[in-house]
């Protein structure tokens, strides 16, 4: 399986489940793309799927995934668990490759407290997948209305200390695997309806946050998107968060490159990959909040109180916007 380097660490967890080994190929931290050179590095014939992902619910490019998992038969598995609901070019992000992944778990555009979706427009998912049973799960119910009420800034605090796994990023291969719970189905049903205007709130504090921040620190936002962003990602800096800055919400994303997490590269093909643009995500990457608790006043004080801790001469090391070729070094 071939992987992005900087990415949930449930990824791997899934494969190594599976009994699979993988590769990493890095991506570009300013837009979030994959480096079309790792890409065709990594990929070989021993590699039966490569994994895309929509990080933050921003579309990612995969028209170089799709022309080399198509052109060497390999299976291409597009990760939205963070962008239910988001588009690109008109086309719903999840929907473009062999399988399409969605995760209906705290943080997600739909948070139903667990669960998720597998799709595919060419597969008949029915036939390989055998029925696992459904039970009724009231745990993940109150865990995803806990989660609701102490999403104020204020109660971020609290709320990580309640036992709802908030703040936490786990390599756990032995994950338990069933049915989504027959709450968490019920309460899909009619929570749908409220998607487009969960997105649509999350992409107006998303502006704010765009047209207050330093430039030199955003992701590339593509053309004709919808992105659906369940946090706002912000390239600033490393080191310790400001106190203010946490108690508002604002937090690193996940820990390290997956070639950094000893217990994650154990299970890679090659332990000793080097990913930079995946690791200098891991370092200065910190990401906002942009749930429904978060209005315009909120917003405007996280972006101010941002661009006071970045360093006025924070790196600006990326090509300019746009570009089309892979993210280099100088």
């Amino acid at each position: 399986m071939l992987i992005p380097g900087y990415t949930c660490y449930s990824v791997p967890a899934a494969i190594v489940k599976a009994g699979l080994k993988f590769r990493f190929y890095d991506v570009d931290p300013y837009t979030l793309n994959p480096d079309r050179r790792s890409l065709e590095e990594n990929c070989g014939k021993h590699t039966l799927a490569v994994i895309s992902q929509h990080l933050f619910g921003l579309p990612m490019d995969l028209r170089v995934i799709t022309e080399i998992s198509s052109g060497a038969g390999i299976y291409h598995i597009e990760d939205a668990a963070q962008a239910f609901g988001g588009r690109y070019h008109g086309k719903s992000m999840g929907t473009a490759g062999d399988f399409g992944l969605f995760s209906f778990g705290r943080g997600k555009p739909l948070p139903l407290g667990g669960g998720g979706a597998l799709i595919s427009q060419r597969h008949n998912i029915a036939e390989m997948m055998p029925p696992m049973g459904a039970k009724t799960n009231w745990r993940s119910w109150m865990m995803n209305a806990m989660t609701q009420i102490v999403a104020r800034p204020g109660l971020y605090g609290f709320a990580e200390m309640l036992p709802l796994g908030l703040g936490e990023t786990v390599f756990d291969p032995n994950f338990k695997t069933g049915d989504v719970p027959l709450t968490q189905k019920k309460m899909l049903k009619s929570m749908m309806t409220c998607l487009p205007a969960l997105n649509a709130h999350r992409r107006a504090v998303a502006s704010i946050y765009r047209n207050s921040i330093k430039t030199n620190c955003l992701v590339f936002e593509p053309e004709d998107s919808e992105p659906v962003y369940p946090r706002f990602p912000v390239i600033a800096k490393n080191g310790i968060l400001p106190r203010d800055l946490w108690r508002l919400g604002v937090r690193r994303m996940y820990p390290n490159a997956l070639n950094r997490e000893a217990r994650i590269a154990a299970h890679a093909i090659e332990p000793a990959q080097k990913i930079r643009g995946a690791e200098h995500l891991a370092q200065r990457l910190v990401t906002l909040p942009t749930h429904h608790a978060i209005d315009e006043k909120i917003a405007r004080t996280i972006a101010h109180k941002l661009n006071q801790w970045i360093s006025p001469h924070a790196a600006d090391e990326r090509e300019p916007k746009g570009r089309a070729g892979g993210w280099h070094w100088h």
